[in-house]
């Protein structure tokens, strides 16, 4: 079908006086790949993972692909066939039209892709092509996983992981108008809240619950969907009505995981990263992460609760450093020597906020020093944010253009040079286990938009009211645009010049803090306009990298 998508297609087939026989069965299956004979290769999008007999329990198919069958009523002088009432994720169909005398041309078969509807209200280009194609990965990859629920595939499994959605909300909200959508997520979330206060590691509930907080609930960095989406949908839409009814609920996770910090560092961490996973770092920086969402959720809504979660924050940011960080060298490491000074480790704290003001140099030496000997994103789902973002708050936003724009493993022009057109679940090219079509390595997209294009949510927005449109240019850039609902920031850079010319368009709803770039280390000169519609120029020339 030219790329890989969710959705279906239709068949229209002229039988030309060839008669089918009442019953006779027209199949259809789907995949994401071919083998190298050609034929099709069904193994990253079977259903449970069930290829063998038995596997899939005693109703189960011997291999559990995706199929459609047409049955003929003997009457038709065509085959019109369009299945309604599913949808399936594949780039490649099987037609088999076995014992007719029929060849099958192109223009028989129409693909319709599917998604819910959520209006578009982003967009990102700039002068490399490569990151451009990087961006439609996402937009790809995410449209086909929203059916009802923002899943992880949308065939093998099509499960709501609260994991998944917590690591690439904020690229999807930057691309999408998520409001209902997300609204609609989050309470499937807290309706299948457990007796315990925990939430599943999946909503609506299917039965999983791996390294959870006990009474089947998921893993801490699963669960930490519900308080810190909460606040972003707040941030971005202004809708408090949700903070309020979700907020016991909230209240009652928290005291799970405070009462439970054994479990909570024994989550399942920064999934599918290529170094050792800081699953105990991971899991009590979530913690830290929801109690700072509750507490600013508290303020909101005048809770008295507020201070409580502030101070409860403080003291966890002091047990996790006194826990893992050597202040002499910056490294965070595991106890147990099992996970030390990854980029996973050493981004997380620097992104939230956790390192002591004193050690931040040195954490951050340790991060530069990792990044330059792999040259490569290494990090799992979450970590990909902490460390693109990090990279680019410090200064260094050209490497992390470096790391996002590498072609060789593991990286996304690597996902693209093997053919791919949506985001694989791994680095590594699998033909037969993982998805080819899976939107959890995705927050690249939100580096795109708050980085390069510049346009951030401001903290203390209410609806997307206040922003911080600050561009980070990198030399090998010559122009940028990126747009979100009637925010627009473009630039163009002089490679010999460096002279740096920039255009922001406001509407009237938003208070803007622009940040007009002086180097190529985050240095700017700050401009701001106070809900006043129109376009803004501005220049400057550039200091050297």
């Amino acid at each position: 079908m030219g790329r890989n998508y969710a959705g279906t297609i239709s068949l229209r087939v002229p039988l030309n006086g060839v008669a089918l026989k009442p019953g006779q069965a027209i199949t259809l299956r789907y995949g994401e790949l071919l083998n190298p004979d050609g034929s099709l290769n069904v193994l990253t999008s079977v259903a449970g993972q069930i290829k063998s007999p038995g596997v899939g329990g005693p109703c189960a198919p011997d291999v559990a692909y995706q199929t459609d069958s047409y049955i003929a009523t003997g009457k038709e002088s065509s085959i019109d066939f369009t299945p309604y009432f599913t949808w399936h994720g594949f780039q490649f169909a099987e037609i088999d039209l076995t014992g007719l005398n029929v060849v099958l041309l192109p223009e028989m078969v129409t693909g319709y892709v599917l998604r819910v509807s959520v209006v578009q209200v982003g967009t990102f280009e700039s002068s490399n092509q490569l990151l451009n194609r990087i961006w439609q990965l996402f937009v790809r990859t995410l449209s086909s996983n929203m059916m009802g629920v923002q899943s992880d595939c949308p065939h093998r499994e099509r499960f709501g992981y609260g994991g998944d959605l917590l690591a690439t909300c904020e690229s999807a909200m930057l691309v999408y108008d998520m409001s209902a959508f997300y609204r609609k997520c989050l309470l499937d979330f807290v309706l299948d809240q457990r007796e315990n206060g925990g939430f599943t590691e999946c909503a609506p509930y299917n039965g999983i619950s791996d390294n959870g907080l006990g009474g089947q609930s998921g893993p801490i960095d699963w669960q930490s969907v519900v308080p810190q989406l909460a606040l972003l949908l707040y941030r971005h839409y202004g809708d408090a009505t949700f903070l309020d009814e979700a907020y016991p609920a909230m209240q009652r996770f928290i005291e799970l995981a405070l009462s439970n910090i054994t479990s909570v560092e024994a989550g399942l961490g920064d999934w599918m990263t290529l170094e050792p996973s800081a699953v105990q770092l991971t899991g009590l920086g979530m913690l830290h992460a929801d109690l700072v969402s509750l507490a600013d959720i508290a303020h909101i809504l005048e809770k008295d609760d507020a201070s409580r979660y502030r101070d409860l924050a403080a003291q966890l940011a002091v047990q996790i450093n006194s826990d893992f960080l050597d202040v002499d060298t910056g490294v965070y490491a595991a106890q147990d020597g099992s996970w030390s000074g990854t980029q996973c480790s050493q981004s997380m704290p620097l992104f939230m906020g956790l390192a002591p003001n004193s050690t931040v140099p040195a954490i951050y030496d340790t991060l530069l020093g990792n990044v330059k000997d792999a040259e490569h994103i290494e990090c799992g789902m979450f970590g990909i944010k902490w460390l693109l973002m990090t990279l680019a708050n410090m200064g260094d936003n050209s490497i992390a253009y470096s790391l996002a724009t590498q072609d060789s493993y593991p990286s996304y022009g690597y996902m693209l040079k093997e053919g791919a057109s949506t985001i694989w679940e791994s680095w590594f090219y699998s033909d037969n286990t993982y998805s080819h079509n899976h939107p959890m390595f995705g927050s690249v997209a939100q580096w795109m938009i708050q980085a390069l294009a510049g346009i951030q949510l401001h903290t203390e927005a209410v609806g997307f009211d206040q922003v911080i449109v600050a561009p980070l240019p990198v030399p090998d850039l010559t122009y940028v645009k990126g747009t979100h609902n009637g925010i627009a920031c473009s630039w163009t850079l002089d490679g010999k010049s460096l002279a740096f010319v920039m255009n922001v368009t406001l509407p009237v709803t938003v208070k803007a803090h622009i940040r007009v770039p002086t180097d190529f280390h985050a240095g700017y000169v700050e401009h701001v306009v106070d809900h006043a519609a129109g376009t803004y120029h501005f220049e400057s020339v550039l200091l050297p990298a």
